[in-house]
């Protein structure tokens, strides 16, 4: 199965926001997650493992070979719905390389990606962002947008008819923008879920803007092609 990977534009797009949100929108609906996070961060896992109840493993391209990255993705992934969650913008590797960045993961593991981007005080340069990102390489396949920190749904639409017409690809939801839903980060990253006040909460409202706002049914016939 070849799951989804969601990447960001840029770190702070809200890809850990909206990852966090479809696993718990697809654990609620009595699927099989599995989760996974581009590169050796130990935070990000942790939310992951409390929203779904199952260890999320880390798919790092630089520690791992090819193989052995392959190897535990294969492992984990089976029988379940596996979701990846990107690292910093999607093409952010080693240097000026793409090594190592959620693009090369995406590579590696087949999953093609859904792309956060960031809805606020944009409407159609969202296009022209969404166009850059599909053209830059062509063996990375996205197969949708998610736009974050909408201000609702007409403004959701402009973006979704400017990214369909001139990037030609599909959104596939959006969240608006939220109170309450940054999880905080100091200078190594986000705070871990253990120190996360009202986590509980959060996830259940996070959840359920996923599920009215987002095409569920999309992403997961996408991750089982």
């Amino acid at each position: 199965m070849a799951g989804v990977l969601i990447a960001g534009t840029n770190s702070g797009s809200g890809k850990t926001t909206i990852s966090m949100g479809i696993m718990a929108a697809l654990v609620h609906r009595g699927l099989s997650v599995a989760p996974f996070k581009v590169g050796p961060d130990y935070i990000d896992p942790g939310f992951h493992e409390f929203v779904t109840d199952v260890k999320s493993h880390n798919l790092d391209a630089f520690m791992l070979s090819e193989e052995n990255l392959k190897y535990v993705y294969a492992k984990y992934a089976y029988g379940k719905i596996p979701i990846i969650e990107g690292v910093m913008g999607m093409f952010d590797g080693l240097g000026t390389s793409s090594v190592a960045s959620s693009a090369h993961v995406s590579k590696i593991t087949g999953a093609p990606v859904i792309l956060v981007i960031d809805g606020r005080g944009v409407s159609t340069i969202a296009a022209a962002m969404a166009k850059g990102f599909a053209q830059f390489d062509a063996d990375v396949r996205i197969a949708g947008i998610i736009v974050n920190r909408v201000s609702g749904q007409a403004h959701y639409e402009i973006i979704k008819t400017a990214v369909e017409k001139y990037a030609k690809l599909p959104c596939l939801g959006y969240l608006p923008k939220q109170e309450g839903f940054e999880l905080g980060s100091r200078h190594l990253g986000l705070i871990p879920h253990g120190e996360v006040a009202d986590l509980n909460d959060r996830i259940e409202r996070l959840r359920t803007l996923c599920e009215q706002h987002i095409d569920l049914d999309e992403i997961v016939a996408i991750a089982k092609q």
